[in-house]
């Protein structure tokens, strides 16, 4: 957690969101598996609020005190979940939650947590929540600077879901996760990005 923190802490409003955790170094180690869990009811809501509130005190004893809820593997949106952590949202003052209805692919994976989410909608916006939307980028489109600025720009304002790194970190820090090597591509694709912006620009 505390890896670059105060960089970012330094920048003029940044606004953290925790990034709720059931699948990374747990009992349900593949979000197919959470999600089966989830669907027939074997977590306990007492387990996903003990657990939401462990992940929040490791952040706000990092003196940071997230205002958005996401998920790992998007599993704050799977049956079940928000339900339960509605009233300690509201309490820990998180008042938007992303909402991962992203069709832009077809695989399977993706249209059930679409499905989830599209479920989700209704029980936050009746509760007073804000939602976000996002949009996952294809490696197609990160490969190509100008095609990632035009879809940028034909969507809605979204959240860039993107998982960053200048270099594979996961030996040093011992991380077990299966996306490694498209973090470091998404890295370059973001810096080109900016990189065309800033021609564009001066053009």
């Amino acid at each position: 957690v505390a890896e670059g923190l105060s960089e970012l802490v330094s920048i003029p409003g940044l606004q953290f969101s925790l990034h709720f955790n059931l699948t990374h170094e747990t009992r349900y180690r593949s979000p197919l598996r959470l999600a089966f869990a989830t669907m027939v009811g074997r977590l306990k809501p007492s387990y996903l609020r003990k657990e939401f509130l462990r992940q929040l005190q490791v952040l706000r004893g990092h003196g940071i005190h997230p205002e958005f809820l996401d998920g790992h593997h998007h599993c704050h949106v799977f049956p079940g979940v928000l339900p339960a952590l509605l009233p300690l949202l509201r309490d820990a003052g998180i008042r938007q939650v992303r909402l991962p209805m992203d069709t832009s692919s077809w695989a399977p994976a993706r249209l059930l947590i679409s499905y989830f989410a599209h479920r989700s909608s209704r029980a936050l916006l009746s509760s007073g929540f804000k939602t976000q939307l996002f949009y996952y980028p294809s490696p197609s489109v990160l490969r190509n600077p100008r095609r990632f600025q035009q879809e940028l720009s034909k969507r809605p304002p979204s959240e860039v879901l993107v998982h960053p790194a200048s270099r594979d970190d996961f030996e040093e820090f011992k991380i077990s996760d299966p996306y490694r090597a498209g973090r470091v591509k998404e890295f370059r694709a973001l810096a080109n990005l900016g990189e065309s912006q800033t021609r564009s620009s001066r053009n």
